[in-house]
Parts: C-alpha cells; structure tokens; sequence
C-alpha cells in the first residue's frame, strides 16, 4: 500500500500563507491548538487592558502567519461569516465564549504591515505605518480625507514651487526627480525616501521638517473607522517575527 492511499494533502493547501492575499477562505483550513488558544486569550486581553500589543515568535514554518491570518479575520470579519468557524474550530471552552462576547460588542479595522519599507528609525517606521492606513482606508472603500506627512509635504511644496525648484537643482532630489511636479508624484506615491530626502534638505537649511505627529494621525483614522462600525484600529506587522499591535 502507498503513502497517497491512506493521506492526502487538502487541495486547497498553501505551502505559504500570505495575510495579504488570503482570498477569504482559507484561513479557515487553520485547526486550532493549545497555543493559538493562549493567543486568542492574549489578544483578547490586550484590548480589555488598553494593552499596546502583542508579541507573536516562532521559528520559520511554524504557522505564525497562518495564526496571525485567523486572528485578523476573527476580529475584523461580519460576526455572522464568522461564526460557524468559531462553533466548529474552536473548542477550548474559555476562548470561545469569550471571543464571541468580544464581537458581539466590537469590530477591528486591520492594517496590514508587510512587505518592502526603508525603515531604519522610528520616523519612517511611521511613514510606513500612514501608508498602509492610507492603502487598508482605499481597500475597505472609506474615501474619506486623512492628512499624513505626505500630504504635508505637498502642501508645503504646493505653497512655494520657486523655493523648491531650487532646492531640487541643488540637493540629492535631482537625482530622482526633475522638477515640483516630479516631486509631488513621488510623494503622492507615498515614496517614503523622497519624503526623507525633502525634510533633510529643509534640515539643513535651518527650516522646520515637521511632519504629522503618528498619535493624532491614528486618533484621526480611528475616529473615521468608528463611522463605518469599527472600534478599534489594530496593526499586524509581519516581519522575521510576526506581531499585533
């Protein structure tokens, strides 16, 4: 008898689960265990806390992502398309009833932070973090007005274009852009390293390089996902370790 006829592998199997591209179902291939359970438990005591996040690690493989993935689509998910998951999958008897209280009252609005970034200080992790408000806000169709650093920047530029055209002849922009034009296309792209390039430049001419305070910014985006029925804002950052915040 051969291996493939007592096992076989589910069809729908991933060899990779990627939290930005799940395609709505899968994450529900997930079984549970003790340890996502004590996930759940954290997770769940984090915002009943008022707690900043939570710090999820595990060696390459080990299902990080595919447990972060169930996490998000538990708390941000309808609870109604959620909900024979929930009866079917989760079978710890603390976790279950808990979750569901947690729903029935709040709903959490996902950004997502995965992928390329130059972050190398607190200040462009920022950026990074606006951006990918920015896209998830776009994502979930809430077209509403958020101001960012890039947008600040462009207003800036928007309000004296003789000023920067000179600054771009004379700096490390002209390198990667032409002229006012070219720069504010690179920022309404949310280049992050043009948005650095221009505070430096303003740095070293003795100018404020004031950008958007990161606090106020999520208090302004939280307070725009609370009109669509979300009561929190929760970041879920994958990196070499995966966390929620």
């Amino acid at each position: 008898m051969k291996w493939n006829e007592i096992i076989s592998i589910n069809k729908s199997f991933l060899p990779v689960c990627d939290i930005k591209s799940d395609d709505g179902s899968y994450w529900q291939t997930f079984i549970c265990h003790n340890d996502f359970y004590q996930l759940i438990k954290n997770t769940l005591n984090m915002y009943q806390k008022k707690e900043k996040s939570v710090w999820l690690q595990g060696t390459f493989g080990s299902g990080k992502t595919h447990a972060t993935t169930v996490v998000k689509n538990l708390l941000s998910n309808e609870l109604s398309s959620i909900s024979d998951y929930i009866d079917h999958a989760i079978k710890e008897p603390q976790v279950k009833p808990a979750l569901i209280n947690f729903r029935t009252e709040f709903k959490t609005f996902p950004v997502i932070l995965k992928g390329s970034y130059y972050i190398n200080d607190s200040k462009t992790f920022d950026y990074a973090i606006q951006q990918e408000v920015v896209n998830a806000l776009k994502g979930a169709n809430i077209n509403e007005l958020l101001q960012n650093s890039y947008d600040d920047m462009i207003d800036r530029i928007e309000k004296n274009k003789i000023f920067w055209n000179e600054i771009i002849v004379n700096s490390r922009l002209i390198d990667e852009v032409s002229d006012v034009d070219g720069l504010t296309s690179e920022l309404k792209r949310h280049n992050d390293s043009i948005l650095r390039l221009c505070e430096d430049e303003l740095v070293e001419r003795g100018l404020n390089a004031r950008t958007t305070d990161i606090i106020k910014f999520l208090e302004s985006a939280a307070l725009i996902v609370k009109k669509y029925g979300y009561s929190h804002i929760t970041l879920f950052g994958m990196s070499s370790h995966q966390f929620l915040k």
